[in-house]
């Protein structure tokens, strides 16, 4: 794969990410919205309680997630490891995030970024694409 190749399906990761993201904040869908409701009148006090470290865990991530994909369009030689442990700190959000129901738009495009997410995986260590992480560690 090329550089340009690799470039491309950084983007449309970011792009799948982002729309799964904001796409059910954009494009209401009323059954969706009353159940997100529902659920959020249920657990209210877990909701209105953020604790610190759910918090760092966030925001944590979250920047680990720009700084890997600034390092993968560059391919500095520390993107892969950076890439690595955003996923490993955004799984506490799985078991902390509670109950979200989504469209089946939104959820498709969630999958679609996550199918993404084992592509790039397997892409920057099992694959040609590697060299070019390795290659840049100077």
């Amino acid at each position: 794969m090329s550089k340009v190749n690799f470039r491309i399906l950084i983007g449309l990761y970011v792009v799948l990410a982002l729309s799964s993201g904001f796409y059910d904040l954009i494009i209401t869908n009323v059954v969706v919205e009353n159940v997100n409701d529902y659920i959020f009148a249920l657990e209210q006090e877990e909701y209105e309680s953020i604790s610190t470290a759910e918090l760092v865990f966030g925001v944590l991530s979250f920047i680990l997630i720009l700084f890997s994909m600034y390092g993968f369009l560059a391919f500095k030689f520390w993107a892969r490891q950076i890439y690595v442990l955003s996923l490993i700190f955004l799984l506490p959000w799985y078991f902390i995030g509670g109950i979200y129901v989504s469209s089946g738009v939104g959820r498709l495009l969630y999958d679609l970024s996550m199918v993404l997410d084992g592509i790039i995986l397997a892409l920057i260590y099992f694959s040609s694409v590697k060299e070019y992480f390795i290659k840049n560690e100077s």
